[in-house]
């Protein structure tokens, strides 16, 4: 349990905007990252995931905020059920996504 502790603070800390990563066999990745500043405003078909990168957006987390404050809170996210090809998405929008390990390294490094 520490090494993958250590495992996922080690891919937040290089990562940038990942909240989660989680290894599903030895090729694919279940990964919640922020949107992406190159998409924030831009709807969900406009990214073409599926056939751009041959991932799937399994859903979208809106996180709440703090009381009171501006601090967004991942814990507490909202899931949406069912992702809409024209949702347009918000710069503290998490998106899930799933797939080879290596067509998500693309997306992130596009």
């Amino acid at each position: 349990p520490e090494l993958e502790a250590a495992n996922r603070l080690a891919r937040k800390l290089v990562t940038p905007g990942l909240v989660d990563a989680y290894e599903i066999g030895e090729e694919h990745q279940l990964l919640e990252i922020v949107v992406p500043k190159r998409y924030v405003g831009a709807r969900v078909v406009e990214l073409n995931i599926k056939e751009r990168y041959n991932l799937n957006l399994v859903t979208i987390l809106k996180p709440n905020y703090k009381e009171g404050t501006h601090e967004v809170q991942f814990d507490k996210a909202t899931c949406v059920d069912f992702v809409y090809q024209g949702t347009t998405l918000d710069a503290t929008d998490v998106l899930v996504l799933f797939g080879k390990r290596s067509n998500l390294k693309k997306f992130l490094g596009e």
